[in-house]
């Protein structure tokens, strides 16, 4: 069996926030990529946090110049990116997306195993009436495996307490949304229907779909990222530059690179005169 492959949301325009923007500005997309790799790395960890004192270890693993990856990690706590109590850092952000995901796969698992076990009991019950059942001929034992099977095709799953699908429809829904939204989506019915104690809605399969565009939910497909225009693209370096002009002249020149800070002014004069 193949390793289970871990994963958690991501803002799609992370990259444009004014944390990350510092983050860039001081240690380019070298930083943004080595911050992303310690997230990943967080996410894997039993705690959700890294330890200072393995900084070391962490650099020769991904082959990353020891004084680099300290200098993007003392950015990131600075910029309230990471949280540090001197001993470990981590994301408050990431802790609270893996606690959502992990609640998310327990509730999901709870009900694989109590469909499980009603299948496992129905399985049995038919297996009995067969059994008992002397004067049942062949033909009528064939009629009735025949109408089984229909019926396997039909038959709907609990998710929840109170949300039956077919696994298709489950599958399709997860495919076509993601299996994030799915989920909260199913979470939602359940909770509306056990409020209202009366299920009033007979396909729960058109129904969260209909929530789905109600919701103004975009399928997987619509999210997919569209080729920026050049306004857009304009927008986006301005925006860039912007946040290398914060930092003032003085700043690059404890580096020797007060040349970066007088081209991002030139080049974001020219652009703001367009």
């Amino acid at each position: 069996m193949a390793k289970e492959a871990y994963y958690f949301s991501h803002d799609a325009n992370a990259r444009q926030d004014e944390k990350i923007l510092m983050l860039r500005a001081e240690h380019g997309w070298e930083g943004y990529g080595i911050y992303w790799a310690l997230v990943e790395m967080m996410f894997e960890s039993s705690d959700s946090a890294l330890h200072h004192q393995k900084v070391k270890g962490i650099a020769v693993s991904y082959n990353i110049d020891i004084t680099l990856l300290e200098s993007v990690i003392n950015t990131c706590i600075t910029e309230d990116l990471f949280v540090s109590d001197g001993e470990k850092f981590w994301s408050d952000s990431l802790k609270r997306r893996k606690n959502k995901y992990q609640e998310l796969k327990e509730k999901k698992a709870e009900a694989g195993r109590k469909g499980m076990a009603k299948r496992w009991g129905n399985q049995q019950n038919n297996n009995t009436v067969i059994s008992d059942d002397n004067n049942t001929n062949n033909t009528d034992i064939t009629k009735n495996n025949k109408g089984k099977e229909s019926k396997e095709k039909e038959r709907k799953e609990k998710y929840r307490d109170y949300v039956y699908l077919t696994k298709d429809e489950y599958e399709r829904l997860v495919s076509e949304y993601g299996q994030s939204v799915t989920d909260s989506k199913i979470e939602d019915l359940d909770t509306y229907l056990s409020n209202k104690g009366k299920n009033k809605y007979k396909d729960h399969n058109k129904t969260i779909r209909n929530w789905m565009k109600r919701d103004g939910v975009k399928t997987l497909e619509e999210q997919k990222p569209k080729e920026k225009n050049e306004d857009e693209k304009q927008h986006e370096r301005i925006q860039e530059l912007k946040a290398v002009k914060r930092l003032s002249r003085a700043y690059y020149e404890m580096t020797n690179e007060g040349h970066i800070y007088d081209e991002a002014v030139k080049e974001l004069e020219r652009l703001e005169q367009l």
